[in-house]
């Protein structure tokens, strides 16, 4: 064939270097990661989430690294949880990050779904912060 993979990577990551709010570049990453003929390995997937997350550092309140990262997930091995850290620090600085407090809510219901009660009413009072306060759009 032509070899049309082989710099994706590294052109989209040239164009998140320049705007890492590049909705449509962090669209092409996923897309060259997940339709590429050559699958990705979990090991990769691992890196790509650290990726993201390098990014969601420089610019907490975009939401296209978090559903970058949340897509990833959704397509691999990867836990949720992995993420709750993160969420955990920009949910409580002096930058809120309203992602950070949906992507909480996932890690709270992930934990209730495996049978972790105790964090029903952290997700239900997350909810009620994003509506009142942070996310009132989404209400």
């Amino acid at each position: 064939t032509f070899n049309l993979w082989d710099n994706e990577l590294s052109f989209v990551e040239d164009l998140l270097e320049k705007d890492v709010r590049n909705n449509s570049a962090w669209n092409q990453r996923y897309f060259a990661i997940f339709y590429n003929p050559t699958k990705p390995s979990e090991e990769f997937l691992k890196k790509e989430v650290e990726y993201g997350i390098s990014k969601i550092k420089l610019a907490p309140n975009n939401i296209s690294p978090w559903n970058y990262i949340k897509g990833i997930i959704a397509k691999s091995n990867i836990e949720i949880t992995v993420l709750e850290e993160l969420c955990k620090t920009y949910s409580q600085s002096d930058t809120i990050s309203p992602h950070a407090l949906g992507c909480l809510v996932d890690i709270y219901e992930d934990h209730v779904k495996r049978g972790l009660t105790d964090k029903k009413e952290l997700g239900i009072k997350t909810c009620i912060l994003l509506a009142e306060k942070h996310d009132t759009i989404r209400k």
